[in-house]
C-alpha cells in the first residue's frame, strides 16, 4: 500500500510540475524565406499525397525516412493511413491525376540541404534538429510525445 501512494505522489508531483522526460515534438518545416503558413490537417495530407497547390501557394512535399518512427508517426498524423493503402493512394493520384510521388530522402541533412535550396519544399523532422540547421522555419508542430 505505501508503494502505491508513493508512486501516486511522484506520479503527481511530476504530473503538475511539468517535468518532461525528453519529450519529442514531429514538426513541418520549410526555409526561412518561405512565407508558407501553418496548414489544415486536409492540407498537409493533399500535400504528401502529391497535390502542389496548397492554400493557393504551390507546395513540394519532402518526404524524410530516416528512422521507423519517424515514418509511423508521418503515416498517423499527416496522411491517416497505414504504409500500403498510402502507397496506393500515391499510384491511384499518379495514375488519375498525373500527381507527382513526393520526393523520398532518408537523412535530416539532406532533407535540410534541400529545403534549403527550394523554397516551395517542405518535409517534417524532430523538432530537435530543426535548431541545428539556420535556414530551416519551424511551420506547425504536428505531434508531441
Amino acid at each position: 500500500m505505501k508503494l502505491a501512494l508513493t508512486f501516486l505522489v511522484l506520479f503527481c508531483a511530476a504530473f503538475l510540475t511539468g517535468i518532461d522526460a525528453g519529450a519529442r515534438e514531429l514538426v513541418l518545416v520549410t526555409q526561412t524565406a518561405s512565407d508558407l503558413p501553418a496548414l489544415k490537417k486536409r492540407d498537409m495530407r493533399r500535400l504528401f499525397l502529391g497535390y502542389k497547390n496548397i492554400q493557393g501557394a504551390s507546395v513540394t512535399a519532402i518526404i524524410n525516412d530516416e528512422d521507423k518512427q519517424l515514418q509511423k508517426l508521418f503515416l498517423q498524423n499527416i496522411v491517416f493511413m497505414s504504409e500500403s493503402n498510402y502507397q496506393k493512394q500515391l499510384l491511384r493520384g499518379a495514375l488519375q491525376q498525373g500527381l507527382i510521388k513526393p520526393k523520398v530522402l532518408g537523412s535530416t541533412q539532406g532533407i535540410a540541404d534541400a529545403l534549403g535550396q527550394d523554397t516551395e519544399a517542405v518535409s517534417f523532422m524532430w523538432k530537435s534538429d530543426v535548431a541545428r540547421h539556420e535556414h530551416l522555419r519551424l511551420v506547425q508542430t504536428v505531434w508531441v510525445e
